[in-house]
């Protein structure tokens, strides 16, 4: 929650309810300029480079100091900066996924960024199958995924066999 703003701050106001996105970055450097600010020269992460992180109490800029809208709660919205903007790299950034593509995700299916790459992969408009070794976690976790496969956890067809 916001405690204290600075007179020049605008976007964020006391008593507002944010998460922190943790890298900083400089906006000016080769990667902020085109879109990769993840990756700047300058920057670094909050609670690294700086004082912060666990702190009761933590000074960030305010750009990195995201609201957080009344109907979700903070506990979905603090896996936001890493679980999901992770997740979102991968699968609009690096990989590029389309629309009708196949993709399988292998390991972590069922973690914090893991689900999130499902979601965007059928956001994406791509065929979702998710690999966990975790079965009781499969169902709840991979909402989205078009086939859900328990790996090989000793014994069978291993699940790249099964995806064929």
């Amino acid at each position: 929650m916001i405690e204290e703003v600075d007179s020049n701050v605008k976007g964020v106001n006391i008593g507002d309810e944010v998460v922190i996105y943790n890298r900083l970055f400089d906006g000016t450097c080769r990667y902020c300029l085109i879109g990769h600010e993840e990756l700047c020269v300058n920057g670094g992460l909050i609670g690294v480079v700086t004082n912060g992180g666990f702190a009761e109490y933590a000074v960030v800029p305010a750009i990195n100091a995201i609201k957080v809208p009344k109907n979700v709660g903070l506990d979905e919205a603090a896996t936001l900066p890493v679980g999901a903007l992770t997740a979102w790299h991968m699968v609009f950034d690096r990989a590029g996924v389309k629309p009708g593509e196949l993709v399988v995700i292998f390991g972590g299916a069922t973690g914090n960024v893991g689900s999130y790459a499902v979601q965007f992969a059928k956001l994406a408009g791509a065929t979702v199958i998710a690999v966990s070794r975790k079965a009781s976690k499969v169902k709840d976790a991979l909402m989205g995924a078009r086939r859900r496969l328990r790996s090989n956890a000793g014994g069978g067809s291993s699940a790249s066999e099964r995806v064929k």
